[in-house]
């Protein structure tokens, strides 16, 4: 019975020698090695294992060139002028020291030298009508007047602050201008005034107003409405004065005296016209 026994012993040893050579030669090599022994210096596993620590670092500082210093703005040229200007107006006013209603037109051309200054050809007409009459205490009085003319006039003109101007000069008109004024007294004298001239009449016109225009680039120009004010000073050489009396007291009747004087008309004149300047 042991001989049995050890005879399968050596059987099954024989045996499993024999399959473990064979998966060898099946392999292509030696069965492979055990595993290595286990790192000494690594962590256990029940160890915590801290990360490695963070080191921030600093944003890098930009250095920002300074700021360019600011350009100094240039300044817009002045108005240099020397450009055509011209304009056009419709006036009304009154003519004295003979009370009448006068109308006019006017046109106007020239140089305008600078911002400021101007210089310019005025051409220009008026007529007038004017009736008066007077009841009082002393007598009754009627009076029929007349006036017509045509003038030329050089006129400087200065403008400020592009709103208000003024300016004047020579003209010379050529027209004529009559008149008569007829009147009884209370005493019962009557009296009749006639009056009378023609031809060339120099004078002085002299204005100011406000011109509403402003300056338009580039060009500088200024076109507008003006508002204003035209007096026009007119002298009459060699007027001719006639005056009737007839005094029904005194017994004298058709008395009349005839002189030559040195007449004058003022005539302020409020116009409204357009200007390019």
């Amino acid at each position: 019975m042991l001989k049995r026994t050890l005879f399968l012993s050596a059987f099954v040893s024989v045996t499993t020698m024999s399959a473990l050579a064979f998966a060898q030669d099946e392999t292509g090599g030696a069965a492979a090695p055990p595993p290595p022994p286990p790192d000494q210096t690594a962590p256990a596993s029940n160890e915590v294992q801290q990360a490695p620590p963070v080191v921030q670092q600093a944003p890098p500082v930009v250095q920002q060139a300074p700021p360019a210093p600011p350009k100094e703005t240039e300044e817009p040229p002045g108005d240099p002028g020397g450009r055509v200007r011209w304009g056009v107006s419709a006036s009304l006013g009154w003519h004295l020291p003979q009370s009448m209603f006068t109308i006019g037109g006017e046109g106007r051309i020239g140089y305008q030298v600078s911002n400021v200054l101007s210089a310019y050809a005025a051409i220009g007409g008026t007529g007038g009508f004017g009736f008066g009459a007077d009841v009082g205490v002393e007598g009754v009085s009627v009076s029929v007047n007349a006036i017509s003319y045509y003038y030329l006039g050089a006129i400087a003109e200065a403008m400020f602050g592009d709103i208000f101007y003024v300016g004047g000069g020579p003209v010379i008109a050529r027209g004529a201008i009559g008149g008569f004024t007829t009147g009884i007294s209370a005493d019962g004298v009557a009296e009749v005034t006639q009056v009378s001239s023609a031809g060339f009449k120099p004078g002085l016109n002299l204005r100011f107003g406000l011109g509403f225009g402003k300056p338009r680039s580039p060009s500088y120009r200024r076109g507008g409405f003006n508002l204003g004010v035209d007096a026009l000073l007119l002298f009459h050489p060699s007027a001719v004065f006639v005056t009737t009396r007839a005094d029904g007291q005194n017994g004298t009747a058709g008395t009349s005296v005839t002189t030559s004087a040195l007449g004058a008309s003022l005539i302020p004149m409020l116009t409204l016209g357009y200007d390019s300047r």
